[in-house]
């Protein structure tokens, strides 16, 4: 198993308690990985030697070196796909495709336009954008992923701060370069067919708190397989 983005291990760890053999853990703040490494040191000692860690943002090419192809029986991504343009996530998916085996799995949370503190005619724009998009899928294929709609490198001009104050939603995300990829289930579902998965599952998950719900779709998941 490969968590992308595995922060302090909260996944890794209760992987690690059901059983997991061989985990490999990453994410791109190294501190955040010795946090992890400590804590499975101090509550699951015995199982240090089933778990690995990699450093660093995907897409990354040095990734391979360490990650054989055709090796992982599945890969996390919990909110990881939405800091990354188009162009990083079709290269994203296209080098995880590549590590899994034959029928192993991905499982992707990413955040959506369907958020409270988004402006309602951002989020009316990017459904034209995305019906637009849809219908050119239809008639060329496919198509640069440069002109995949949802992303943006400034997501504060996204804000509706009537909802709640500035300060407090940047500190919240955390965008410190502003980039934010606003997920669709029509893109979402482009982007792992076009990299090779077979959609299992493809639905909208909510987020129940305050200041994001807003409709049910504050965030999409895709179940998926290599073939």
């Amino acid at each position: 198993v490969l968590d992308i983005g595995a922060a302090y291990g909260e996944t890794c760890l209760e992987a690690l308690r059901r059983g997991a053999t061989d985990y490999t853990a990453n994410d791109i703040e190294p501190r955040h990985l010795k946090i992890l490494a400590r804590r499975v040191a101090e509550d699951l000692p015995s199982k240090l030697p089933n778990l690995k860690l990699i450093s660093g943002g995907i897409p990354h090419p040095k990734f391979n070196d360490f990650i054989p192809t055709s090796s992982l029986d599945a890969v996390l991504l919990d909110s990881i796909l939405h800091f990354l343009d188009p162009v990083q996530v079709t290269e994203a998916l296209h080098q995880i495709f590549s590590w899994l085996k034959p029928g192993g799995k991905v499982f992707a949370l990413m955040g959506t336009i369907n958020l409270a503190v988004f402006k309602s005619e951002v989020r009316e724009s990017l459904e034209r954008d995305v019906k637009t998009f849809v219908e050119t899928v239809k008639t060329q294929g496919q198509i640069d992923p440069k002109d995949i709609p949802g992303f943006t490198s400034n997501v504060s001009e996204d804000f509706d701060f009537s909802i709640c104050p500035k300060e407090t939603l940047e500190a919240q995300f955390n965008f410190s370069d502003g980039r934010f990829f606003r997920f669709h289930l029509e893109t979402a579902k482009y982007l792992f067919e076009t990299a090779g998965f077979i959609i299992e599952e493809i639905v909208y998950t909510p987020i129940n708190t305050f200041p994001y719900k807003l409709n049910g779709r504050e965030r999409v998941a895709v179940f998926a397989k290599k073939p």
